[in-house]
């Protein structure tokens, strides 16, 4: 008796299948759920999981697809112009329970040139032009 190959985990080694970490990434993302609320929406459904490891999870899918935002942002830089801006965002001090400033940076391709749109967003603690110049290298 054999058995098929079990195809390669987003998480070596975690629990989580692909359709459960597609759907934290999609309701935190895109929905704007913050973790608090999908555990909760879990736990209506008798499932338990816990805020620490769904941001475990957030995080080690940003880490996996690290790659992939490498690969855009060198699809970006190729073309002879770009948008860029930056939003300001409240980022949560941790222990303090207060907030500060951050911005979310937002680089996006030129919709005059040829090829697919591209947009990468750059989380930075700041708004200094340094960052911008980090982008760009």
């Amino acid at each position: 008796m054999t058995a098929a190959s079990i195809p390669p985990a987003v998480i070596d080694g975690g629990m989580a299948a692909v359709g459960l970490l597609t759907w934290i990434m999609i309701s935190k993302f895109v929905d704007h759920l913050p973790l608090y609320r999908l555990e909760q929406i879990a736990a209506r459904d008798q499932v338990a999981l816990a805020r620490s490891t769904l941001a475990e999870w957030v995080g080690r899918v940003g880490v996996a697809l690290q790659p992939l935002v490498d690969r855009l942002i060198w699809h970006l830089l190729q073309g002879n112009t770009l948008h860029a801006d930056e939003t300001p965002v409240s980022q949560l001090e941790p222990g303090s329970g207060k907030t500060r400033k951050a911005y979310l940076w937002a680089y996006r391709s030129n919709d005059l040139q040829a090829g697919p749109r591209i947009i990468v967003f750059d989380y930075q603690q700041g708004r200094s032009g340094a960052h911008a110049r980090g982008f760009f290298g």
